[in-house]
């Protein structure tokens, strides 16, 4: 499953009433890649499983260039 710049379900801290459960789809096992940036998608939940962390030159997004990532839980 990919998302790009997905904003987490409200945790009562971060988020958005109309995010997205991901730490449902880590647990299930799926391999989840994420697309976004360190600044704004730095209270991320799911942060806190094990994943892997991959930065690009040629990855684009609204964010400051340097912190783009495309994270990946297996």
């Amino acid at each position: 499953m990919i998302g790009a710049y997905i904003t987490h379900k409200w945790n009562g801290k971060t988020g958005s009433a109309y995010g997205v459960v991901e730490g449902r789809i880590v647990s299930s096992g799926i391999k989840y890649i994420n697309i976004g940036n360190d600044n704004t998608h730095k209270d991320k939940p799911i942060l806190k499983h094990v994943h892997k962390t991959y930065r690009f030159d040629w990855l684009v997004t609204r964010g400051e260039k340097s912190k783009n990532f495309i994270k990946i839980w297996n």
